[in-house]
């Protein structure tokens, strides 16, 4: 199912149809108005997010120092970090993750990009792939985690074209 949130620069394909939200987020930047398209299908979850960015706090920041930072809220709690890509989508900087959380017992891709002042977020959640602490087991589970969300693909329409 191809998801196209109204104005929010972006497109999905997902499996199904999600769920739509809007929640306040906080944030180092204030309140954020966090806009949300969720998909949970048993053992794995897909979570499209965008939220916009206080222009003044958008610009005085690095991009880099407001992706760190997004970074540490997803590390809250008793997840860690397993690996970190830095990367560019459609020439915007951004960030993909694989992360473990031990209290829900899953593995987590998260992909990460600002353009501009908008923040966008994909998170895609499988509970079996429990990253693990040997370097095999968080190859294997980072691909499981790979393969599972290959048809949730972050396409950019507007703010990532």
């Amino acid at each position: 199912m191809n998801v196209r949130p109204a104005g929010a620069g972006f497109r999905a394909q997902m499996p199904g149809k999600p769920q739509s939200a809007v929640q306040e987020l906080a944030s180092p930047f204030g309140p954020l108005q966090n806009h949300m398209a969720v998909l949970d299908l048993g053992s794995q979850a897909m979570v499209v997010t965008y939220a916009d960015i206080p222009a003044e706090r958008a610009t005085a920041a690095h991009p880099d120092a407001i992706l760190d930072g997004v970074r540490k809220g997803i590390l809250g709690g008793e997840r860690r970090l397993d690996q970190e890509l830095r990367l560019t989508m459609n020439g915007f900087p951004a960030r993909q993750l694989l992360v473990t959380d031990g209290k829900a017992r899953q593995g987590l891709r998260v992909r990460i990009a600002l353009a501009g002042r908008r923040l966008h977020r994909l998170f895609c959640a499988h509970r079996r792939a429990v990253i693990g602490s040997g370097s095999t087991t968080r190859a294997l589970a980072g691909r499981q985690i790979g393969e599972d969300c290959d048809f949730l693909h972050l396409v950019a329409a507007a703010h990532l074209a």
